[in-house]
């Protein structure tokens, strides 16, 4: 089970922590206006686990409006405690 996810400088998040430790539901959802990043969030997540094993990374996901900036940082933490109740 995911327990974490921290996104910086990716594309348009600058920084962003999501921690699931505490929440006990099993439906997360993610609602916002147009343009404030949402899809962003899918698309980190999606880049982390397409670039988990390669030596490189893509030149789009950092902040374009930042040039001084050319790290971006996705971090997903788990759970690996079975649990069988």
């Amino acid at each position: 089970m995911i327990d974490r996810i921290v996104i910086n400088n990716f594309r348009s998040i600058k920084e962003l922590v999501f921690d699931f430790r505490y929440n006990n539901e099993s439906i997360v959802c993610l609602l916002g206006k147009n343009g404030s990043g949402k899809s962003n969030i899918s698309k980190a997540i999606l880049y982390f686990w397409e670039h988990l094993c390669d030596d490189y990374s893509s030149t789009n996901v950092c902040d374009s409006i930042n040039p001084y900036n050319q790290t971006a940082e996705i971090t997903i933490s788990f759970d690996m405690e079975m649990n069988t109740t």
